[in-house]
């Protein structure tokens, strides 16, 4: 009977269980590590050739789908007044079209040309690398120390397990009658692209998720829809 090396199996589960658990990192490794991100951030990364965008109960979403279309949409209630907007552009066999609406414009489906849709698409992939861009831009202005008069009493933590990369930050928000209020803002990346932002306090509670290759869009005369 063949024998089986037990400190090899130790060994082998133990390289196992560090993939699984999160390691903490200071701040200076962590902008290393940061670097990817950056250099994953630029418009010619074929990653963005697929992405969806979604805040907090799908108020707000972006969907884009490189070559075949770009759909926006905001619908929320304020005050119980709608607010909508939606912007559309997309590619139906040989055809080319655009739709955009707002709170007081109907939209109105337009059939352009292969250079308006081009035009229209470029615009919208910079729309999704702006947006993908707005929790790194946070992270880096939330870790200068420039910014400790902002974000007062701060403490942030820097950690990776596997190919994630996670930031938190807790600090004291000043609010407008001088008060502070405590906020704990989280910024989730995987494979150096953002995945996961929250910022949560007593009285606010905002988040946006950004998922890669599950893009989708429908659009039905006068009521556009992307899921």
């Amino acid at each position: 009977m063949k024998k089986i090396n037990v400190l090899s199996l130790l060994s082998i589960s133990s390289i196992l269980l560090c993939g699984c658990n999160s390691k903490k990192l200071s701040q200076e490794e962590y902008k290393e590590e940061l670097k990817g991100v950056q250099e994953a951030l630029v418009i010619d990364n074929d990653k963005l050739d697929n992405v969806h965008i979604n805040s907090r109960l799908n108020v707000e979403h972006y969907d884009y789908i490189e070559g075949e279309f770009y759909a926006y949409r905001q619908f929320a209630l304020i005050l119980i007044i709608p607010i909508n907007m939606e912007d559309y552009t997309w590619k139906d066999g040989d055809k080319y079209y655009h739709y955009k609406a707002t709170t007081t414009n109907n939209g109105q489906k337009s059939e352009i040309t292969k250079e308006q849709f081009d035009a229209y698409m470029a615009t919208g992939r910079s729309n999704i690398l702006n947006k993908l861009m707005e929790p790194y831009n946070l992270n880096l202005q939330m870790m200068s120390e420039e910014t400790e008069s902002i974000y007062k009493d701060r403490v942030n933590t820097y950690t990776k397990k596997g190919n994630e990369l996670n930031f938190q930050c807790v600090y004291n928000a000043v609010k407008s009658d001088e008060t502070l209020e405590k906020t704990t803002v989280n910024i989730n990346y995987k494979d150096f692209l953002p995945v996961k932002y929250k910022s949560k306090s007593k009285d606010s509670n905002t988040e946006w998720t950004y998922k890669y290759g599950t893009a989708a869009f429908t659009f039905n005369e006068g009521n556009g829809e992307s899921n």
